[in-house]
């Protein structure tokens, strides 16, 4: 899931947004090359503890990382608590320390999990960073058993932190253990705040017999001196171990949530392992013709985008329909499914990449079912396969820059409108534009789609991109950011991608009332038409990035457009894709106009 702050709105960020930001320049130019780097800038300092003290802490690792760079560097610090990274080149860098129980501390992050303060270093620079300071880590700690209170070794148990935005819970990172022969744990080096701890079994996806009270009985009558003529009692169903959730459920929205205050040790966090029953599930596909089909692909996903009641310990499940089109699905738990068959109109060749059964040629048919499995075997589940729509068009470059040579790179993919979409529909991307930049994309099933080219993002790193995608013409309509309905046995054609390498830059500084640098801001730059505050249109309309040690930002390739500028003092708990939290910054925000290739720099004063 994806994660959702809510806002605590500090001294300083109040102080900040009532403040506004005050426009000082603008002065729209050509963006000018950097020089090269001598690689002869350089970063040193400490890494202490939050103690009165500040007891200095060696053999930290401190990693250092630059988007602009390749790879990481890394080092330790000596037993004074010193580290030095020489000999680097001009770039933005951002610096984090972990040790062991402490929780992992980005440099001139405000809080534990808060951005890091990028660091803007020139050639030849000696940058002097201020002490990173690590904080003891929290613990929690407990048992995992079975049904039997047995113990259940090599058991992965996670603590996901949760937090409550607007009365409802929402889940973020989180860290694992693995348990050991005695079924104990410990995730250690956990920052203060509220977790949801669960346990998945290292044989969940193992199914087994439990015998029942019935096979017990009539194995203890036929052991006997007189024995028995009766028939054996039907077969339990297999059983699996569930993800189970503090204290012992399986929904996650009714788990217990563990709260940690600063490096508190919190024991007696156990869980005892639920057991599921497992079902069979069978069917038939067949073809448009009406006779079975033979070598379909066939997946069984969750009705509920992977947030079933019951959680299943296969996310997504694969099969294939055999020679006579029947198929078979084993080790279903108890929830809501989607079954989809696909087949192309020839013939099948074997399993594809990583083993997963796929039919060879264009993807033309599909078909779909329905199912709810309460741990009885479900038998009679027919899918008929139909033709599958096809979407073709053309992808078209306006700029003075040569067309790129990477046909799939720009191929155009088309993607579900509804993004808890399960994966047997996850999207459909053309594998290649053709020499004449020409797409198609076949064997798409009905329902609302985007169509988006894949091009550069906004950056906040870096060069203004070198492509961005501009339009995408469906039937005469721009529906770059629209879902469109593709229907059945209706094909969509001659739709238009259209990329430019017109590109919008802002370089940007941000000082305060003294004009000093004032980095303890991130920036948001997002559109002013609330239209595109979906997470989808925000993806592509909004840029969120933290001022350097010098105060400077920069964002690039921003379709062009009017947009709100704000600077929230970056505390991690403004959570700047929610629409809600834009509103909220929209009467303090700065309203300016981004130009097709046009770069912009410009000096915003907070609290001027």
């Amino acid at each position: 899931m994806a994660q959702r702050t809510r806002h605590v709105w500090t001294v300083a960020l109040a102080w900040a947004l009532t403040a506004g930001l005050v426009l000082a320049q603008q002065a729209p130019s050509r963006d000018a090359a950097r020089p090269p780097s001598g690689g002869r800038a350089s970063i040193e300092g400490t890494v202490v503890g939050d103690d009165e003290a500040r007891t200095p802490i060696p053999h930290a690792v401190l990693v250092l990382s630059s988007s602009s760079l390749r790879g990481q560097r890394m080092t330790a610090t000596d037993e004074a608590g010193r580290y030095a990274f020489p000999d680097l080149p001009s770039a933005v860098y951002t610096l984090a320390a972990s040790r062991g129980a402490y929780v992992t501390a980005a440099y001139g992050a405000l809080s534990p999990g808060a951005p890091p303060l990028p660091i803007q270093l020139d050639d030849g620079q000696r940058f002097v960073a201020h002490p990173i300071i690590l904080v003891k880590g929290s613990v929690i700690a407990g048992r995992i058993t079975d049904a039997f209170g047995h113990p259940i070794a090599a058991t992965r148990v996670t603590a996901t932190s949760a937090r409550t935005l607007n009365g409802e819970r929402h889940y973020g990172a989180g860290m694992t253990a693995v348990t050991d022969s005695r079924g104990l744990y410990r995730i250690y080096g956990l920052a203060a705040g509220d977790y949801v701890v669960s346990s998945t079994a290292a044989l969940a996806m193992q199914p087994v017999v439990v015998m029942s009270a019935d096979q017990s009985s009539w194995a203890d009558a036929r052991a006997g001196a007189r024995g028995t003529s009766d028939p054996p009692p039907p077969t339990p169903h297999p059983m699996v171990a569930a993800p189970t959730y503090f204290p012992g459920v399986v929904d996650m929205a009714t788990a217990a949530v563990v709260s940690l205050g600063r490096a508190e040790e919190r024991q007696g966090v156990d869980i005892q392992v639920i057991r599921v029953g497992t079902a069979r599930v069978t069917g038939v596909v067949y073809g448009v013709d009406g006779r079975p089909a033979a070598g379909a692909s066939i997946v069984r996903a969750s009705a509920h985008g992977g947030s079933s009641q019951v959680p299943s310990p296969i996310a997504v499940q694969y099969s294939r329909a055999s020679a006579d089109g029947s198929f078979t699905l084993s080790g279903v738990t108890p929830g809501d499914y989607v079954i989809t068959a696909r087949a192309s109109e020839t013939s099948t060749a074997a399993p594809g990449g990583r083993g997963l059964p796929m039919p060879s040629g264009p993807l033309t048919l599909w078909g779909q079912a329905d199912v709810s499995v309460n741990g009885d075997d479900l038998e009679g589940v027919d899918i008929r396969l139909q033709p599958g729509m096809t979407v073709s068009g053309s992808v078209v470059f306006e700029g003075a820059t040569p067309r790129p040579a990477d046909l799939v790179r720009f191929a155009p993919r088309l993607v579900p409108a509804d993004a808890d979409s399960s994966p047997a529909n996850g999207g459909e991307s053309a594998a290649a534009t053709a020499a004449d930049w020409t797409f198609r994309i076949d064997g798409v099933m009905p329902g609302p789609y985007v169509l988006t080219g894949t091009g550069d993002l906004p950056s906040t790193t870096g060069a203004a991109p070198a492509w961005t995608v501009k339009s995408v013409v469906v039937e005469g309509r721009d529906l770059l950011d629209t879902p469109f309905e593709i229907r059945p046995r209706q094909d969509v054609r001659g739709v238009v991608v259209t990329y430019t390498d017109r590109s919008t830059l802002l370089n940007g500084r941000l000082v305060d009332a003294g004009g000093q640098a004032a980095s303890q801001f991130r920036v948001v730059v997002f559109t002013t038409n609330r239209a595109r505050w979906s997470a989808r249109g925000l993806r592509r309309w909004s840029a969120s990035i933290r001022a350097g040690t010098d105060g400077s930002f920069r964002v690039s390739g921003l379709p062009p457009g009017q947009y709100y500028l704000c600077a929230v003092v970056d505390d991690g708990q403004a959570q700047t894709n929610d629409a809600k939290f834009l509103e909220s910054v929209v009467p303090t925000s700065t309203t300016m106009t981004l130009v097709a290739g046009e770069t912009q720099t410009q000096t915003f004063r907070v609290g001027g």
